[in-house]
């Protein structure tokens, strides 16, 4: 009989032990990336936004300087 373990048999214990691991790398990996993508998503949003925002007020200060003349 091999080493047991809380009853486990060694062999077993490494195999959930290893497949544990490997899937905890695989979501950990999977999560950085959405949070990469999300990242990246945010700030192409927060960059237009500005950009918007410049416009609007370039329109307000052009219809500002219409309403003086």
């Amino acid at each position: 009989m091999g080493i047991s373990i809380l009853g486990i048999d060694l062999g077993t214990l490494l195999e959930i032990v290893i497949g544990s691991t490997g899937s905890a790398i695989a979501v950990y990996a999977g999560v950085r990336s959405d949070i990469s993508k999300l990242m990246e998503r945010a700030t192409t949003a927060k960059d237009s936004a500005e950009r918007a925002h410049e416009r609007i007020d370039e329109l307000l200060k052009a219809r500002a300087g219409r309403r003086e003349s």
